[in-house]
């Protein structure tokens, strides 16, 4: 079996400590302080997907594909990555991997696959972005509009979030949670990136008939957007999950926040 082959049927998930995944220069692209700090700044775990890693005999684990990513999240302080782990490789085959997540495997960007779907007129496509509009947003299809490092209101990209909210509930739940984070974070440029729409999805669902939806967006109105992505992160790191189910947790703590009576989750 080649070694792309032991990485599409072979290799296990695993969650791995970030401080322990290693580079090997010999095969692997010169790092990019650029293209680390573009990812940085708009990094979400989903558009991140998983790292290639290759568990070594000597028990080290050497990254074979996401390197940029890797650094990012390091640099984010993040502790945990999701890996597709392969056992057993020698290094020319960790190379022929590498080689085939940057060429063979290579897909185009989320946003252009997206923006092609429209003009194929594709079902699913035209019924997320008719939802996207009827809520007052629009799809950005370019990032040339950031400015200092911030998302213009009203834009989203996360059509990869969004398709997955779709999967769930249709447009029914889609609209449902572009309205929770449109209007809970109304000046939030970033109140609508791939991890808030799945944490918000995510508490709607849970807590659905439980809730109050016009309590909650009063709540989030005055909650700091930033102040609940830490406690996200922090979740996150504590619990090994994702950071869009420990968005959800921060975001039922706010909601219970003060509440005596009627709380979503018992102290």
């Amino acid at each position: 079996m080649i070694a792309p082959e032991i990485l599409e049927k072979q290799a296990t998930t695993e969650w791995i400590p970030v401080s322990d995944i290693n580079i090997d220069t010999t095969y692997q692209r010169h790092l990019s302080t650029t293209k680390v700090q573009a990812i940085s700044a708009h990094f979400n775990e989903v558009a991140a997907g998983t790292l290639a890693v290759s568990l070594r005999d000597n028990g080290q684990y050497y990254a074979m594909d996401g390197r940029h990513r890797l650094a990012a999240m390091k640099k984010r302080g993040i502790l945990l990555a999701e890996c597709k782990v392969c056992r057993g490789l020698t290094v020319e085959q960790e190379a022929e991997i590498f080689i085939f997540c940057n060429t063979v495997r290579k897909t185009p960007d989320a946003l252009d696959v997206f923006r092609a779907r429209l003009v194929a007129k594709d079902p699913v496509a035209e019924a997320i972005n008719g939802v996207v509009e009827r809520c007052g947003l629009s799809i950005q299809f370019s990032f040339s509009t950031i400015s200092h490092g911030k998302r213009p209101l009203n834009t989203i990209w996360a059509v990869t979030a969004m398709e997955d909210i779709y999967k769930q509930g249709k447009e029914r739940l889609l609209a449902e949670v572009l309205t929770l984070a449109h209007r809970s974070w109304p000046e939030e440029g970033d109140a609508l990136k791939a991890y808030i729409l799945l944490g918000t999805m995510r508490f709607h669902l849970k807590y659905q008939g439980k809730y109050s939806r016009e309590e909650f967006i009063a709540k989030m109105q005055v909650t700091d957007l930033k102040s609940l992505s830490r406690r996200a992160q922090y979740h996150a790191e504590s619990s090994g999950g994702s950071i869009y189910t420990a968005f959800a947790k921060a975001l039922q703590e706010a909601y219970d926040k003060g509440k005596k009576t009627r709380r979503l989750e018992s102290k």
